[in-house]
């Protein structure tokens, strides 16, 4: 079972990948697809890994996230 400061941990993070990634969307589109983002792909990867976090626990908990 997944105790409260986990909970804060996970919820922490993907408020950091909701705003990394809207960033970066921001970016992309001001500076145009051609000129590429500026994010790396390992940081992009970190970020995915704490969504999918985030999602496996919502589907532990029987919450239907597709």
């Amino acid at each position: 079972m997944i105790n409260v400061n986990q909970l804060i941990c996970i919820l922490k993070n993907l408020v950091i990948a909701a705003n990394e990634l809207d960033s970066e969307l921001c970016t992309i589109l001001s500076r145009g697809v051609d000129e590429g983002a500026s994010m790396t792909g390992n940081r992009y990867e970190e970020l995915l890994d704490y969504i999918v976090v985030a999602e496996d626990y919502l589907k532990e908990q029987g919450v239907d996230v597709d």
